[in-house]
């Protein structure tokens, strides 16, 4: 095995200067293994000091040569990166053992999450101080402490939301947990007692009111597609926002539309009801006109009642027909990217395709802010989970079984909707649950004593 020094240029340039970091490359039969120093340095610096013979930096005040060369000396002699059982040892760098972790996390999806993770908590110790040549990309895990963590969250806010740097931490309690594990190390930190303080705000539901401002939103306008996204969401059981996006024309079966959830792998049935149908409708970008000369004769009357069985039965059998004759693997919305035209239901996501859909989540968020305030809605929010949220709460207000509910969202269990509605709603809302079990089973009561 032979080795050699790189040099590992990052991204972004500091002050006009090029940084990077002193890498050691291994090579062993035609394979080569990367192991960082974890020391940072200049570009001019790197190219003017380092001696190519002797694979290590000259004596000099300008750098710190000799912990460069100290660190050099020490992955030469103890880290061996093409054996399994060195890769979980030598690691005493947060970054290095996080960015090691990542290796055996089998779901891409959640990999890629991970690494958005990795790369804040890179990204923010480069802030620290980022002229300081001395100052390393990593940090040993004997050097963490709860007054880091609380800069970290610093650096966070305003970048993400409160519910994205919670779970940002809970994270990095797992990662520390599992490196005290593997370590055994004399360091402890508990992010349990790094207090998270709620913002306080309860995620506030589509109104009624606002459900029917956006079902007004005119063809013409430039977020008609971001409206009917949402109309859909919210008539096909407040389906998530992965779960719409990826919806193509081979989903409408006979009698239902059969939704692939990514983030269950469940399949759910949705039955064609009169709006789901109608929405569907629109956004092929055609309304349905009955065929029959006595339909046609009084058609404003009988539109005027959805209730109508052969107008409602008309309008499912003519947009059911005309899906069932366009090329199945087509998405219902056209605007997806041709990056997830690949991608299978029921597998895990590539990392340019997890990329990609992460994308179109963040632009339908951004769209969705915009038509808020244009529209002047009640809510302080609206985002591509706000119609799942409706669903609810209309579900709960018309006394829907609780398991009918449950089912209907794809929980995998009725505890799961129990704590999803006592985490998300009022206990307004909350209560009737409570009075639907009552209305069930009665509340006993005894008889008169005479």
């Amino acid at each position: 095995m032979t080795y050699n020094l790189r040099f590992d240029k990052f991204k972004k340039e500091i002050n006009g200067e090029v940084w990077g970091a002193v890498l050691v490359t291994f090579s062993q039969k035609s394979k080569t293994k990367v192991v960082s120093t974890g020391k940072r340095i200049k570009r001019t610096h790197y190219d003017k000091y380092l001696n190519k013979d002797f694979k290590r930096f000259i004596p000099t005040t300008v750098i710190d040569s000799k912990s460069i060369n100290a660190e050099i000396d020490y992955i030469v002699a103890n880290k061996d990166p093409f054996t399994k059982k060195t890769i979980q040892t030598v690691h005493d760098g947060y970054i290095a053992f996080m960015t090691n972790e990542l290796r055996y996390v089998a779901n891409l999806s959640t990999r890629q999450i991970y690494g958005y993770v990795v790369q804040s908590f890179v990204e923010y110790l480069e802030s620290i101080d980022p002229i300081d040549s001395n100052k390393p990309t990593d940090i040993p895990l004997n050097e963490l402490n709860l007054d880091l963590f609380r800069g970290y969250k610093a650096y966070l806010d305003g970048k993400l939301s409160f519910g994205t740097i919670k779970y940002y931490l809970t994270l990095h309690r797992s990662f520390i947990a599992n490196a005290f594990d593997q370590y055994k190390t004399e360091f402890i930190l508990s992010l349990k007692r790094f207090k998270l303080e709620n913002n306080g705000k309860k995620p506030t539901v589509l109104t009624d009111g606002d459900i029917d401002i956006l079902r007004k939103v005119e063809r013409i306008h430039p977020l008609f597609n971001i409206v009917q996204f949402s109309m859909l969401q919210l008539f096909s059981n407040g389906i998530r926002f992965g779960d719409c996006l990826l919806i193509k024309f081979s989903d409408f079966k006979s009698d239902y539309l059969e939704i692939h959830q990514m983030k269950t792998n469940r399949v759910l049935q949705v039955p064609y009801s009169p709006m789901l149908i109608e929405t569907v409708s629109i956004i092929l970008g055609f309304d349905y006109t009955p065929s029959d000369d006595n339909l046609q004769n009084t058609l404003n009357d009988l539109l005027s009642d959805v209730n109508d069985e052969k107008i409602i039965n008309g309008r499912r059998d003519f947009v059911l027909n005309y899906i069932h004759s366009i090329k199945k693997d087509r998405f219902l919305f056209e605007f997806v990217d041709h990056v997830l035209f690949g991608y299978k239901k029921g597998t895990n996501m590539t990392a340019e395709q997890h990329q990609i859909y992460n994308l179109h989540r963040v632009n339908h968020n951004n769209h969705l802010t915009k038509l808020r305030k244009q529209l002047k809605l009640s809510v302080p929010t609206l985002s591509s989970h706000s119609m799942r949220y409706a669903y609810t709460r209309i579900s709960l207000e018309n006394g829907i079984p609780l398991r009918t509910l449950s089912q209907s969202l794809g929980h995998s269990s009725v505890s799961i909707t129990e704590n999803y509605i006592r985490n998300n709603f009022q206990l307004d809302n909350y209560k009737i649950i409570g009075e639907m079990m009552t209305m069930k089973y009665k509340v006993a009561i005894p008889e008169k004593i005479v």
